[in-house]
């Protein structure tokens, strides 16, 4: 119970400038971020641009929530319009460099 207490000591005393919505989308913003470069097989040096992306979708997904869809709401945060904004995100992003990629390979012909 002590231990339990200095913790949120702790806590507070070093992220009480951080308001729990803020503190959340950028958990959200960085778990998404890693299951995106998992689930697409892309190297972990490019998790702060996937996590730049994300934050991008979920502050969208805010500005979707607030007059139509509110999804999932935590707080004052819409977590699900926001994951399904970054995951339109990502599939955009996906799409562009398959299409990158496909469009600047080196084409062969077989002999």
């Amino acid at each position: 119970m002590i231990h339990d207490a200095a913790i949120r000591r702790f806590l507070e005393a070093h992220l009480s400038w951080m308001s729990p919505s803020l503190a959340l989308a950028v958990a959200a913003a960085l778990v998404a971020a890693l299951v995106y470069a998992v689930v697409a097989a892309r190297p972990l040096k490019y998790v702060p641009c996937y996590g730049a992306l994300a934050l991008a979708g979920l502050a969208t997904g805010q500005v979707v929530a607030q007059d139509r869809l509110r999804w999932l709401p935590v707080g004052t945060l819409a977590l699900g319009t926001g994951l399904v904004v970054c995951a339109a995100l990502f599939l955009a992003l996906h799409l562009l460099m398959l299409w990158y990629t496909g469009a600047h390979r080196t084409r062969t012909r077989a002999p």
